[in-house]
């Protein structure tokens, strides 16, 4: 897959093009880009997905980091990801956007959007002002109605909510897979090896949604292989350390992996952080959590 880094000297032709920010990639995400991607096919246009590199709003916490979306969207069958920084493009006119951007840079036949897409200055271009602006020029255009689970509109802000409170698979669910969090291995008070469980500490990742404090089944990606593992998200009671942290038990593993970067996805939050008496009863813990963890992934492979 192609990737263009702003859109200064963006030149694209015969495209066809899905418009948005991406963040989550959640199943209304995936609707409006595979049937771009159909479209595509069927008529031998190049297909582009032109998103942003960080949010329309500022300091909000993204789910998927720009690395993840785009092997997402590379392994989907996208050829060309535009990634835009939203300051470059936030007080362009909608109507200056479609003729300079859409029409000029992207040379694109068919756009492809959700319901609810918003862009130009201020957000005053909507989906039907898009449909208006491109049927003059004979641009198709495919606007993508929320899609609903049980009765919940799909949308990153609701899966946000989901992962702060825990509920790893409703929010994996509504993303057809797991949240992750990927970062580098960093050296710990290294307890976890005196009990038997060697831990992999990793690095906050800047500028993502973390989930609810606690324990959690989850499992541990290094480089192609993937482990059992379970991960706790917060503070450490039991050896006093106050510092937020995401550390991770990895089933069957005791390689020295410092300074390598892991992904951890989570699959279901299993207790809330506790203080034990001792680091005796800790292990005792810890046993139990693995076991859980090992049983519910046997249980997948059924």
């Amino acid at each position: 897959m192609r990737k263009i880094f702003g859109s200064e000297n963006l030149k694209i032709e015969n495209s066809s093009v899905a418009l948005g920010n991406f963040d989550a990639i959640h199943k209304g995400h995936i609707a409006i880009i595979s049937d771009m991607l159909s479209f595509s096919r069927e008529h031998e246009l190049l297909p582009v997905v032109y998103m942003f590199k960080d949010s329309p709003n500022k300091g909000e916490l993204g789910i998927n980091s720009l690395e993840k979306r785009l092997e997402i969207l590379e392994k989907m069958g996208v050829e060309v990801a535009v990634i835009e920084e939203f300051n470059n493009v936030k007080n362009i006119p909608y109507d200056e956007f479609i003729e300079e951007y859409v029409k000029n840079r992207m040379d694109a036949k068919a756009v492809f959007v959700g319901f609810n897409y918003r862009f130009g200055k201020g957000a005053q271009g909507d989906a039907k002002r898009l449909e208006e602006l491109c049927k003059k020029d004979n641009i198709d255009v495919f606007i993508k109605d929320c899609i609903k689970i049980d009765g919940v509109t799909v949308s990153s802000s609701k899966i946000k909510e989901f992962i702060t409170e825990g509920e790893m698979e409703t929010a994996k669910e509504f993303m057809t897979r797991g949240f992750s969090i990927r970062g580098t291995v960093i050296k710990g008070k290294q307890l976890g090896r005196t009990i038997g469980f060697p831990t992999a500490n990793i690095e906050y990742p800047a500028g993502a949604i973390l989930p609810k404090e606690g324990v959690y089944i989850t499992l541990c990606k290094i480089g192609e292989n993937k482990y059992c593992s379970i991960t706790n998200v917060g503070e450490k009671p039991t050896v006093s350390d106050e510092r937020k942290n995401i550390e991770t038990a990895i089933g069957d593993f005791d390689a020295d992996i410092y300074g390598e970067q892991i992904e951890i996805e989570f699959f279901s939050r299993i207790r809330d952080i506790s203080k034990f008496e001792s680091l005796d009863k800790l292990k005792e813990q810890l046993s139990e959590d693995m076991n859980m963890a090992k049983s519910f992934f046997d249980a997948v492979k059924e």
